[in-house]
């Protein structure tokens, strides 16, 4: 059986998010694929006896919030992930503050020490503007989706968080 008829052959990966943004973190070259149970790079007539019949080859993951709200730890891209430990005497890595680890965001921001997005230091901004400084509050993707929107749909003054 071929590749290109398998279930477990996959094209594409892409993350689609509440706020309708969708990101593409994978697209094999023409002609090429990934095969799931292999886990390596095929071609579609590859064929091999883990075959299962299927034709999405299409891989979607919901994601809740925005590209921005969603993150993952990796190696800081300034220490390569070495950190800086307290008995070491030379200065804390400014991107990590010596952690090794930040903030990957799926809209490709890099955190800095701060570890928030730009777009969260505004929202946090302009909610302490407002009063608004329970911490709680500002985890909720709801919170934060509908600041946006106001934001956009010119419901905020200045039209700005």
């Amino acid at each position: 059986m071929q590749c290109a008829a398998c279930r477990f052959w996959i094209t594409s990966r892409v993350n689609s998010y509440d706020d309708n943004s969708v990101i593409n973190t994978f697209l094999a070259p023409s002609g090429y694929g990934h095969c799931e149970q292999l886990n390596l790079d095929t071609v579609c007539d590859f064929g091999c006896n883990r075959y299962a019949e299927g034709n999405n080859h299409e891989q979607v993951t919901y994601k809740t919030g925005a590209p921005w709200q969603n993150w993952k730890y990796g190696p800081c891209p300034d220490c390569k992930g070495v950190g800086c430990h307290m008995v070491e005497l030379r200065p804390a890595c400014g991107h990590c503050a010596g952690l090794g680890k930040v903030r990957y965001y799926d809209d490709g921001y890099i955190a800095d020490k701060s570890w928030d997005h730009p777009k969260e230091k505004e929202i946090k901004k302009r909610l302490r503007e407002q009063g608004i400084v329970d911490p709680a509050s500002l985890s909720d993707p709801g919170l934060i989706l509908s600041e946006f929107k106001k934001r956009d749909e010119g419901v905020l003054e200045g039209g700005t968080l």
